[in-house]
């Protein structure tokens, strides 16, 4: 499971309940819980920011792969 997706199932956040929280569009937390894309370096800041650490730059970066290693 996606530490976002943990961290709002965690307090009965919907996806634009928490985009209000971080400061982004709802699409753009489902973009980044489905692994389609990967939270910017800013991005981060705000959701480490946003979560009061709860979800962490390490725990963002967890269970990506880089393209290579997914056509393997």
């Amino acid at each position: 499971m996606h530490p976002l997706t943990k961290w709002r199932s965690e307090r009965n956040l919907t996806r634009a309940e928490a985009a209000k929280i971080i400061g982004c569009k709802a699409g753009t937390i489902a973009d980044w819980e489905y692994r389609r894309r990967f939270p910017s370096p800013g991005s981060i800041t705000r959701i480490v920011k946003a979560t009061d650490g709860d979800v962490t730059a390490n725990d963002l970066h967890t269970g990506y792969r880089l393209p290579d290693e997914a056509a393997e």
